[in-house]
Parts: C-alpha cells; sequence; structure tokens
C-alpha cells in the first residue's frame, strides 16, 4: 500500500505513515524498499517531523548506506528546502 500511495502522491487519505507504524507493531521488519517509497509518500505530503523520523529509523536499522534509501533521503531533505540536512 505505500509504494501505491507513494506514486499516487497520496498520503492524506490512509497515510502510509500510520501503515509503516502498524506494521512495525505487528513485528513487520521494514526493508530498504519500504523507506524508499515512505520517503517518496511524506515527500509529496511536506511532512518535515514525520521524515525526519524516518531518517533517524533508517540509520538505525542501518539501511542509510542503501543507494536508494540514501537517494530518497536526499530528495526528502531536497524538496522540503532543507539543504543542509541533505548533505
Amino acid at each position: 500500500m505505500t509504494r501505491k500511495q507513494a506514486e499516487n502522491g497520496d498520503i492524506t487519505r490512509d497515510p502510509p505513515l500510520l501503515y509503516y507504524i502498524q506494521g512495525l507493531r505487528t513485528g513487520l521488519r521494514p526493508n530498504g524498499q519500504t523507506f524508499m517509497y515512505l520517503l517518496k509518500a511524506l515527500v509529496s505530503g511536506k511532512n518535515v517531523n514525520e521524515g525526519e523520523e524516518v531518517h533517524a529509523s533508517v540509520v538505525r536499522t542501518g539501511f542509510a548506506s542503501r543507494e536508494f534509501v540514501s537517494g530518497a533521503l536526499l530528495e526528502f531533505y531536497v524538496a522540503n528546502g532543507f539543504i543542509g540536512q541533505a548533505r
């Protein structure tokens, strides 16, 4: 569901972040694609605080070194005008 919503730019009806949180609560573990699509969905919604929380999760889970995840982080921060954090 997160991937489809990220591609459609739809974060308001059924926020992907809520699906992510619910998945964590039920024992699902995110992978790099989870973070990539979640960050793409947050770009279109301009959710800076949520994006920073996702960034922290990316670092905690060790996916920050994956190119497609770091690219999604870069895109998120640049889209929200935070060039310094994008570095």
